[in-house]
This record gives C-alpha cells, structure tokens and sequence, in this order.
C-alpha cells in the first residue's frame, strides 16, 4: 500500500481538486490522509464528501494550528502503507502516478526512495510546460546547499524504512523544513535514483508571500541555527570540505542581506561574524562580505534602498568584480522547458470536478489513457 499524507490549511477549493487527482489513480491500493491544521473555511465538509463511501480516505483534525511539520508527522504516525509520499494540498497527481512509482519501487528493492520529475502548472496541469527541475552531473547534496532544490516534496516515493532513517519532520522550524528533510535524506546514506518520468504537479502561488515570510527576522534566526547544524553534521560525516563551505557561504551571504535589506545592519555583521568564528567561511568570503556590509551603508537611503537595484548590483559583484559569493540563484529551478509535460498527463479535465463520483473519474482517466496510447 501507498501511503499519501496531505497537510492542510484553508484550502478547501484547492484540495477538492488535488483529491480528485488522488481518485483518479490507476493504481487501487492507496490510501490518503489529510490533516486538517484547524482550517476555518470548508476544508473539513469537503473532505467529508469526498470521504463518503471512500475506505481509502481518512480524515485528522487538529484542535489548533500546529504547522504543516507536525501535520506531516502526524500523518505519518498513523499512516498503514508500505511506501510514503507528502503531497501539498494544492499540488495534483497524475492518474498513472502510484502505479508506475509502485512498479519502480517493487522492481527496484535496493531502494529505499525515487525521485520522479515535477512540472509546475497554474491552472490545470499541463497549462505551464517547465520542470520543477532534473537531474544533474553535480551531487544532489550540493545542489540543497546551493540553493537549487532537485526535487518537489511530492516527486519522492519513500519506503517507510527511510523515514525511519532519517528522523520526523523538524517541528522548530518555522520553514525550509523540506530544505532540512531532504538534506538529512542524502546525509543518512540512503540508497536512492532518478525516475525520467513526470507524474506530479506543483501549482505556482498566485501571491509572493516568500520576502514577507520567510526572511522576516524570526526565520533568518532559525535559518542561521539551521545551517549551522548542517554543516556541524556535514563535519561530523567527514564530508565537509572547501567547495561545501563556498556554498554555506553563499547561503550565509543571503542571510546577511536580508537583514541589510530590513536596514538592520548590525544585526548583518554579528551574523557575518558568527559565521567567520564558526568557520563557516573562507577568509578572502569573510573580508568581501565586510566590505560589502560597509559599502552597502549608503545604499540603505532611498531611493537606492530598492530590491531591484540591489539585485543588479549583486550580480555586477558576481560578474565584473568576481566576487566568489552573492546570493545562490538556480539557474535551472522553474527554468527547464518541457515539451513533453502534455504528454505525460493522463488526465486534465476542461472544467473543475470537485465532487465527480469515482466510477466517472475513472471512466475518464481510462478514456485519457487509451487516447495517448493511440497517439503514441
């Protein structure tokens, strides 16, 4: 059995749709269970409907909003299923997705997870032809660190023996808990590869809420304490070298702007300074960013004082002054043009169906399936 723990927050109109996905599948033995984190909107009626006269979907509330860490150890806790995934509230599946991953993963017993590809959409699945992203020559660890996540939270199929490696969810975290999770993932030496195969869909936010969020000064903090624990462990496994504290720079680099960017300059260079003393730079990184610090000074008067510009003169550090760290930037995250996304969707119905009775989901994923076969 499949195990699929779906965490949720106020987003009724949205998982009725990653719900059908899930109802859709090809493959029969699954299971999904949604934990609702105190939603105050329609989130636990639609789940309901969806429920009724369906065994294979269970339903979790809790009684305060905990984050979706303790909702995804939640369902973890209570999940039956050989294998795991964690799939967003408001990401779909496509039809053939548990079924080709079950496949793999039975012909494939070595494994302890896959990774399958992602491609983001907006609307419907197949409306936006760009990979999450793919694989690479460059180890995967060394792409977390640089700021190029490989992989969505649902291309992963886990075998439970994994989880088990690599420890729950971080509930302290207020974000980058994926970030974390699969870093410790590929820190635990677990036998894992690549699936050329696109069966899962990531929806683009309608609203940035990243700058607002996640480097508001309770993050950078818990960013900060997050990177210095990976790179004790990186110490720790004898994998620490000078091309991983180049982009634990860059990462700490990132962090030192933000507070600049909050006109918080003192807390930029105790940050900066914590790093130096950790060793978590090179000396000729360490004495840039402090010129930076001090240069960025008088840029924080208007109108200087603009994401913008201080993006241009970033890059024009990279380039003409070849500075070895600015922010990490992925130059493929989000930028991978697929053709091929329309062909590997099953299903993409016209219209929403939030509450289309199963034996009709089916009917139409199989009538999908038959016409891509006749057209390959």
């Amino acid at each position: 059995m499949i195990s699929i723990i779906i965490p949720t927050h106020n987003r009724a109109d949205l998982l009725a749709e990653t719900l059908t996905s899930l109802l859709a599948q090809t493959w029969p033995d699954w299971e999904a269970i949604v934990v609702d984190d105190a939603s105050t909107d329609d989130t636990v009626a639609v789940v309901q409907r969806f429920a009724q006269g369906e065994s294979r979907l269970r339903l979790q509330v809790n009684d305060r909003s905990m984050g979706a860490p303790v909702c995804r150890n939640i369902g973890t806790q209570l999940a039956r299923g050989d294998y795991l995934i964690y799939l967003d509230s408001d990401d779909c599946l496509a039809p053939t997705c548990l079924e080709h991953r079950h496949h793999e993963m039975e012909a494939n017993p070595d494994l302890d997870f896959g990774i399958f590809l992602c491609a983001f959409f907006e609307q419907v699945p197949g409306d936006y032809a760009m990979l999450w992203n793919s694989q690479k020559a460059m180890p995967d660890l060394d792409r977390w660190l640089g700021w190029d996540s490989p992989w969505q939270t649902a291309c992963p199929i886990w075998r439970r023996r994994a989880i088990e490696s690599i420890g729950p969810w971080n509930e302290d975290l207020p974000s980058l808990q994926d970030f974390d999770f699969h870093i410790r993932a590929l820190l635990s030496n677990l036998n894992y590869r690549w699936f050329d195969r696109i069966d899962c869909f990531w929806r683009m936010p309608q609203h940035a809420t990243i700058g607002s969020k996640t480097f508001s000064p309770t993050h950078l903090h818990s960013h900060d304490r997050l990177f210095a624990s990976i790179a004790d462990r990186l110490r720790q496994q004898g994998l620490w070298n000078r091309d991983r504290q180049i982009l634990m720079a860059s990462l700490y680099f990132m962090l030192m702007d933000a507070w600049l960017l909050q006109g918080n300059p003192e807390a930029a260079t105790e940050l900066w300074q914590k790093a130096q003393v950790r060793d978590l730079l090179p000396e000729s990184i360490y004495r840039q960013g402090q010129g930076y610090i001090q240069g960025m000074g008088w840029m924080n008067a208007a109108p200087l004082n603009h994401p913008m510009i201080r993006r241009a003169w970033r890059a024009a550090l990279r380039r003409y002054w070849r500075w070895q760290v600015t922010w990490p930037i992925s130059q493929t995250l989000g930028r991978i043009r697929c053709d091929q996304v329309n062909a590997a969707i099953d299903l993409r119905p016209s219209s929403p169906m939030p509450y289309a009775p199963k034996p009709i989901l089916h009917q139409i994923a199989l009538a999908s399936l038959a016409s891509q076969q006749h057209r390959n």
